[in-house]
């Protein structure tokens, strides 16, 4: 009924003087019987609908989540229309050129229809997607529990359903597989929880007693007290590396682990830290004072940049750690942890958190500067994915940062365990 406009007009300039036009009749008529001087063009229907390609349950990279949409058998000169902001789209939406992307704090609903000349607008086809990350609970008695609906509501995994031991002390997680550290070995999921086998010395663990755990890609990396062990395949199998090969003293229990490329930091808590840049061929020592001054609780880095935090002060290095800049954001007292996300140009972001200290505070110059984005505080480990910020707190709380300014938090009562959180990770992108 494209025509309609010009069949009424064409009633009221004709029809009305030849007494032979009736407006309720003509209005319904089909568009070729249009008084225009040429036939009309009757639509055709749009052969099918377009599909959009990713699934509901995709899940949020760094940069946010890839929208795919794709249309079978199209017409010559098809386009596809689509919506995120929950209207409706039409032929004035924005037009889909290739895959884009998508980041939020809630439920984002993707709405497209396809069009071409000579046929009517195709149906409209729509995916709710839920951008909020899945979020893992290591705790040091009650398993391992995960979130998928932003902390409202958890399931547990434990012993009883394929974990090593129900005394965790550390999570990490890499696309669908989940690793957890506890005191009988290295428990490995690679279908988000479903099943699990678990890796111990006869695998070539170090330990069977796991401090923490790290994964970046295929590569996994376990701290014991006595060392760190290494993975380069998902974890099915482990090489050690003692606290002697790394140059560390044999009285200094480690406690954290990190990577990035061919670079692995290895901290302990009293007496510093170690430094690979090979792979974990070759290491270098490196020790910041006596006491407190060299208390380290996490370090984080890059080939670019490295953070430790510690009581009080932070160092970052620029050089593999050949020299380091201090940073103070609070008291003396004040127990730090770091992190860090990575941008898309290899420019490394470094965040401080701790009880006392103002906020949030992040470095964009490698730790040149430092500003304070947000003015919310927490005292425990915490992963960003910016604009996201996932925190643990002293009250049992996990934080979530919605906000890039960080002045907006929403708190949540800790997973089933209260009281025993050891460790947090959410999927890294």
């Amino acid at each position: 009924m494209k025509h309609i406009g010009v069949v009424f007009t064409a009633c009221l300039a004709v029809g009305l003087f030849l007494g032979a036009c009736d407006g309720n009749l003509l209005l319904n008529q089909p568009s070729e019987y249009a008084v225009t001087g040429t036939p009309a063009v009757t639509l055709q229907p749009f052969p099918g609908a377009p599909v959009i390609d990713t699934p509901p349950g995709a899940r949020l990279s760094r940069s946010g989540l890839q929208i795919t949409i794709s249309q079978a058998g199209a017409p010559a000169n098809t386009t596809i229309h689509y919506t995120t902001d929950g209207s409706t789209p039409d032929s004035s939406s924005p037009v889909y050129s290739g895959p884009f992307q998508i980041f939020g704090r809630q439920t984002v609903t993707v709405q497209a229809l396809s069009a071409a000349p000579g046929y009517l607008d195709s149906s409209v086809v729509s995916t709710p997607y839920n951008l909020h990350y899945p979020i893992y609970l290591a705790t040091a008695t009650q398993g391992l529990s995960i979130s998928y609906d932003t902390a409202a509501t958890w399931e547990t995994k434990q012993a009883v359903d394929g974990l090593a031991s129900d005394a965790l002390s550390g999570v990490a997680v890499e696309g669908q597989t989940i690793y957890v550290a506890s005191d009988a070995g290295v428990s490995i999921s690679h279908d988000d929880g479903a099943s699990w086998t678990t890796r111990t010395t006869a695998d070539g663990l170090l330990s069977d007693d796991v401090v923490w755990i790290f994964a970046d890609a295929d590569n996994v990396y376990s701290a014991h007290e006595d060392g760190i062990s290494i993975s380069r395949d998902r974890g099915a199998t482990w090489a050690g590396v003692t606290r002697s090969h790394m140059g560390l003293p044999t009285t200094a229990p480690v406690v954290d682990v990190s990577a990035y490329g061919d670079r692995i930091f290895v901290a302990t808590q009293f007496e510093g830290m170690a430094i690979s840049t090979d792979g974990g061929t070759s290491w270098a020592y490196h020790v910041f004072g006596v006491g407190a001054a060299s208390y380290i609780t996490n370090v984080v880095g890059t080939d670019q940049v490295i953070l430790v935090s510690g009581l009080g002060e932070v160092r970052t290095s620029t050089d593999d750690g050949a020299n380091w800049q201090s940073y103070r954001p609070g008291g003396a007292n004040a127990f730090l942890t770091a992190g860090m996300t990575v941008e898309n140009d290899g420019t490394a972001i470094l965040y401080v958190g701790g009880r006392n200290i103002g906020g949030l505070h992040r470095s964009t110059d490698n730790g040149a500067s430092w500003d304070i984005p947000s003015n919310r505080s927490f005292t425990g480990r915490f992963q960003i994915h910016a604009p996201l910020v996932y925190a643990l707190d002293g009250y049992n709380q996990i934080r979530f940062q919605y906000s890039p300014t960080g002045q907006y938090w929403l708190s949540r009562p800790s997973a089933p365990g209260d009281g025993d959180i050891t460790a947090l990770a959410v999927p890294r992108g």
